[in-house]
């Protein structure tokens, strides 16, 4: 034992001292081997000494024959032993270190037969905390055009490196237990967990646009990843068993046993499962699906998935979850929604996370994006839905331009009940004004700031011309509500337009006052609720007109309207 103690100390010093000629002559002798087998594991923490950034520039040649010791150690060392201290070793975080015994880990693995569900859980929440220590790459807003230098950015590539390492990694145990009928199902689970962990933090922040001819080099690690995942489990839409929605969820003996497991000690994350359905689904990773599940099961599962991803203010992140959305709203079709699935929290924090990002967000493209599918969602349910969501939308959306938005929807909505018997019964009489009463009307009266609610009146205005020419017959009894609608909504306007045209006629006025501007002076004008500051008089008096035109408009929509009404039909 005495002598033992002497070659590994022997070995620390050849190490520290730089000789690697002496290391390489060391290690190749039988005594060193002899070593391992007995102390492998303090041999593993004289090497992983030098593996680090430091040692790798201040003597590469130290740097490589420690990786090359910590290599044997896992090839000749007790197995169990030595996993230990390699993974005490990675509880460092060193990205170097993890990179250079992620091989030596897979070796000792490897080595050690019979393998139990708990060790590999150990393993595999070995490579979770460390993917989780990864800085994520600082990108708030990205366009088309920005997301083509993410590959050039220090943290993605730090992510891409690691994660190809991370993939090599899992493939001998994701082939050994594909292969093996016979494996322990806890084994299997805790393998999946795992890869399905690898598709969430870090991966998730990055770009991961997918196609067979030009794409990143993660998001072909992730589509490897996702071919993993398959392999051990090819039925895809098993894992939307594991979407908390007991209520909705109807599964079969596979998917009992998917959601046994996600329910005690093996848990899946909502975040990496939604990562997991958007390169499914957006990235079409998957070529086939199983149509055995009912599509209102996966429209209403996928949707709490989407929800995870448009929580995020992240671009990249976000976007995923639009198009996860899209997709998702796609596997029905429309109208085929019951009313009772808006029991469901999902639906609402839908709304009001698309309305948001419709409103607020910087990027083009997702503001539209998301206004197309607040529609789509409104459409895929029945006519009651469609009623319902309408009437309490105002509750938890207010911005003037997507109660305009909405109120398109009433105005297609009701154009439908004139082919459609089934919204005749929503859509007509006392609940069509409910509605009217909703998107018809002036938050603040005749004081509403018009210009900031431009697009609320002014679809609210087209609303009413539309029901008033297209409804002779009284079919929808819009007519019996026309002196309400006069006195809730078309007189307030009509007051609001004058005042508001005078306001505005006063202030351009006011700018050509020299008593009221000497030169040089700081010009300041409320429009659309906003204070203009330190604008040059030029551009203040094209917001001014601006709003005049506006005004002209309103006017010009809403003495058709009254027109319309006035010309009431006899019935």
């Amino acid at each position: 034992m005495a002598v033992e103690v002497d070659l590994v100390e022997y070995l620390s010093d050849l190490l520290a001292s730089g000789d690697t000629r002496g290391v390489k002559t060391f290690i190749n002798e039988d005594t060193f081997e002899r070593v391992l087998k007995e102390r492998a594991n303090d041999v593993i923490p004289i090497a992983s000494y030098y593996i680090n950034q430091a040692a790798m520039q201040d003597n590469l040649a130290v740097f490589r024959y420690s990786e090359k010791v910590l290599q044997k150690c896992a090839e000749i060392g007790n197995p169990k032993e030595c996993l230990m201290e390699y993974l005490a070793q990675v509880e460092s975080l060193d990205v170097i270190k993890f990179k250079i015994l992620l091989k030596p880990i897979q070796t000792t693995v490897l080595r050690i037969p019979n393998r139990k569900s708990p060790l590999m859980q150990c393993v595999f929440n070995m490579v979770y905390t460390f993917i989780n220590s990864l800085p994520l790459p600082q990108f708030q807003n990205l366009d088309e055009k920005s997301k083509l230098l993410l590959d050039c950015d220090d943290n993605v590539q730090q992510i891409r490196d690691v994660y190809c390492l991370i993939v090599q990694f899992y493939e001998p145990f994701v082939n050994e237990i594909s292969d093996n009928q016979n494996i322990d199902k806890r084994v299997k689970m805790v393998l999946l967990q795992a890869l399905l962990h690898l598709l969430g933090n870090p991966l998730i922040h990055v770009d991961l646009e997918y196609n067979e001819r030009s794409s990143s080099k993660l998001s072909v690690l992730a589509s490897k990843i996702v071919a993993f995942i398959l392999k051990l489990k090819s039925d895809p839409l098993a894992f939307l068993a594991l979407v908390e929605n007991n209520e909705l969820i109807n599964v079969d003996e596979e998917r009992v046993l998917i959601k046994e497991f996600s329910s005690n000690e093996i848990k899946f994350s909502d975040l990496s499962l939604s990562s997991f359905f958007y390169l499914v689904f957006c990235e079409k990773m998957c070529k086939s699906f199983p149509h055995v599940y009912d599509k209102l099961y996966v429209y209403q599962n996928g949707l709490k998935l989407a929800k995870t991803l448009l929580q995020y203010k992240e671009t990249l992140v976000l976007h995923k979850g639009l198009l996860l959305t899209q997709a998702i709203l796609e596997t029905v079709e429309i109208g085929s929604v019951k009313f009772s699935y808006l029991n469901s929290r999902t639906h609402k924090e839908i709304i009001e996370l698309l309305s948001n990002i419709a409103v607020y967000h910087e990027i083009e493209e997702n503001r539209k994006l998301s206004a197309e599918l607040i529609k789509k969602h409104f459409c895929t349910f029945d006519p009651k839905g469609q009623f319902y969501i309408l009437l309490n939308v105002s509750k938890s959306v207010q911005h003037p331009n997507l109660v305009g938005l909405f109120t398109t929807l009433v105005t297609d909505s009701v154009r439908n009940t004139f082919t459609n018997k089934e919204l005749k019964i929503y859509f007509t009489g006392k609940r069509l004004f409910d509605l009217l009463r909703i998107f018809c009307l002036l938050s603040k009266g005749a004081e509403t700031d018009l210009v900031e609610n431009k697009d609320q009146i002014l679809s609210a205005l087209n609303l009413i011309i539309f029901l008033t020419r297209r409804d002779r017959d009284n079919s929808t009894g819009v007519w019996s509500y026309v002196t309400d609608i006069l006195k809730i909504f078309l007189d307030p306007l009509r007051e609001a337009i004058d005042l508001s045209r005078a306001h505005y006629k006063l202030q351009l006025e006011s700018l050509d006052d020299p008593l009221k501007t000497e030169d040089g002076a700081e010009l300041s004008v409320t429009v659309g609720n906003q204070v203009l500051d330190q604008m040059s008089k030029e551009d203040k008096q094209t917001v001014l007109n601006s709003g005049l035109t506006v005004f002209d408009l309103m006017e010009h929509l809403l003495c058709r309207a009254n027109e319309c009404i006035e010309d009431r039909p006899q019935f």
